[in-house]
């Protein structure tokens, strides 16, 4: 072959290196009746291969604002695999290969690797990732004793805390 970067030959059988065009030459070194022929030449075209890939969203139920890390299989090629958020961009965001939780619903995430010398770009098929609502405690201090007054009130101190940050409301049982 002419162009060994792309393609090899070896009596009659071809082996494809890359994508790219293949220069076959035949040549004829003649013989004691035969002059040497002129070489002949034929290009043939490789073209890229298609892939496939396959987004893995791990774990692919989560709780609100917790993260899954991404990743993809499948993959023939060598470009860069980048994730994106298709469908649900209120409950998950995606920066580089983590996604969080950032609403309580569902998303769908593809992932997509870019074409390289050989293979072309391919994009997955969606997965759903699921979020749910966290779970959350409440710490709550001893309050001090009280004397009984008609009518009387006193505040609660110390005042309880949600582990979400979100504020705790009371009521007497």
């Amino acid at each position: 072959s002419l162009s060994t970067g792309v393609c090899t030959v070896s009596g009659t059988t071809v082996t494809m290196v890359s994508a790219g065009n293949c220069v076959i030459a035949a040549d004829q070194a003649g013989n004691a009746n035969y002059a040497p022929a002129s070489q002949a030449t034929q290009t043939v075209a490789i073209g890229k291969a298609n892939q496939t890939i396959t987004a893995v969203a791990t774990p692919s139920t989560l709780p609100y604002n917790s993260t899954s890390a991404l990743s993809a299989t499948g993959q023939s090629g060598t470009g860069a695999v980048t994730y994106a958020v298709a469908t649900g961009a209120s409950n998950c965001s995606i920066v580089g290969t983590t996604l969080t939780g950032i609403g309580v619903g569902s998303c769908t995430v593809t992932a997509t690797i870019a074409t390289d010398t050989n293979y072309n770009a391919a994009t997955s098929a969606p997965i759903t990732v699921t979020v749910n609502q966290a779970t959350q405690t409440i710490t709550f201090g001893a309050q001090a004793p009280q004397t009984f007054v008609p009518s009387g009130t006193f505040s609660i101190s110390p005042l309880a805390t949600a582990s979400s940050g979100l504020t705790p409301t009371y009521s007497s049982l």
